[in-house]
């Protein structure tokens, strides 16, 4: 129903700020992090350049990050 009338595979491609509906800041679901387990993502945004970083608290080092996962499957922003 959310997506009703909508026929485009791509939403939001277009925009201020990274160019696209995800913007300053990238908030995605993760549970390990308070995320409910029942939270269904509708949609995520993908592809952000080298201008997006982890926030400095999922940061272990320089090299790697404390979830352990390549930075850009962490670098999205989630529609629930």
């Amino acid at each position: 129903m959310i997506f009703c009338g909508i026929e485009d595979e791509i939403i939001g491609d277009f925009g201020l700020s990274g160019g696209g509906a995800a913007g300053f800041e990238l908030d995605r679901v993760d549970c390990r992090l308070g995320s409910p387990a029942n939270i269904q993502i509708v949609a995520s945004s993908e592809g952000h350049d080298e201008s997006f970083k982890l926030v400095p608290e999922e940061q272990l080092t320089h090299i790697s990050n404390w979830p352990r996962e390549p930075v850009d499957r962490l670098l999205r922003a989630d529609m629930v």
